[in-house]
């Protein structure tokens, strides 16, 4: 039982993330009722990921899904994705894709069109 309410609160904390990809560690222990070491431990022991590396991968998914379908400029993008700063965001970005933010906006566009054109 015990077990359960903990993947019941990984299982939100994650959606929290999701839904405020800038969150920080703290403050989603907080809202799912864990202090913040046994949230980290029982976040690790679940995803087999540390908090910040799991909240990076969830803020460049949404950097990608916000190149991939929105004029937004990259400097926008990166702050609405959760980064502070621009130079994280293109490190961090091309760490999880190996693509600059422009070169896969740019790959995107590319695999868009030739989904439009083919029978």
């Amino acid at each position: 039982q015990l077990s359960d309410r903990r993947h019941r609160r990984i299982d939100q904390a994650i959606q929290i993330m999701q839904s405020s990809p800038s969150a920080k560690m703290h403050e989603v222990a907080e809202r799912v009722g864990l202090e913040p070491s046994a949230f980290s431990r029982a976040f690790g022991r679940l995803t087999g990921m540390n908090f910040s590396t799991y909240s990076r991968s969830v803020r460049v998914w949404r950097a990608r899904t916000l190149l991939a379908e929105t004029g937004m400029s990259i400097t926008d993008i990166c702050f609405e994705a959760g980064f502070n700063n621009l130079s994280n965001f293109n490190r961090y970005f091309r760490m999880e894709t190996g693509l600059t933010p422009r070169s896969y906006r740019k790959a995107a566009r590319i695999r868009a069109r030739s989904m439009i054109t083919r029978p």
